[in-house]
């Protein structure tokens, strides 16, 4: 009775999420473009393409928060072999007796943390690895 309970509640809850996407792209459909970048989000605040998107949703999904803290986990591991290999290599700079400076990082949208973060969550569950080795084969599709 309990799995029957589960799969009529998922079946309404991607039946609510579809009805969403369906009336969101009719929306994106009717207005006109000049209004559209007035009205909508671009997507780069958000990790995303540079696209503008009429809605934008933060849901508590258990598995994105999941994947969050196991990217937190990563981040600090190699924040923290970074700053171990910068310790190291001032003190055998001091050793020699020319301190070795670290490279600057110039500011740019690669290289912020979260936008790295949510490019390894994008590769890895959309399996985008497979998608670049095919990309010679799809040059024949036209995004609307």
């Amino acid at each position: 009775m309990s799995d029957t309970h589960w799969r009529v509640a998922q079946e309404r809850d991607e039946l609510w999420r579809t009805q969403v996407v369906a009336t969101t792209l009719m929306l994106e459909r009717k207005l006109p473009r000049c209004l559209w970048p007035r009205l909508g989000v671009c997507g780069l605040n958000y990790g995303l393409r540079e696209c503008w998107y009429l809605r934008v949703e933060d849901r508590n999904d258990p598995m994105l928060q999941k994947m969050r803290r196991y990217v937190k986990a990563f981040s600090r591991e190699e924040e923290n072999e970074k700053e171990g290999m910068e310790k190291t290599d001032t003190m055998k700079g001091s050793i020699s007796g020319t301190p070795k400076l670290r490279p600057k990082h110039r500011g740019g949208l690669n290289n912020r943390k979260s936008l790295t973060g949510w490019q390894m969550i994008r590769h890895s569950t959309l399996g985008l690895e497979m998608e670049k080795e095919d990309s010679d084969e799809d040059q024949d599709i036209k995004y609307v």
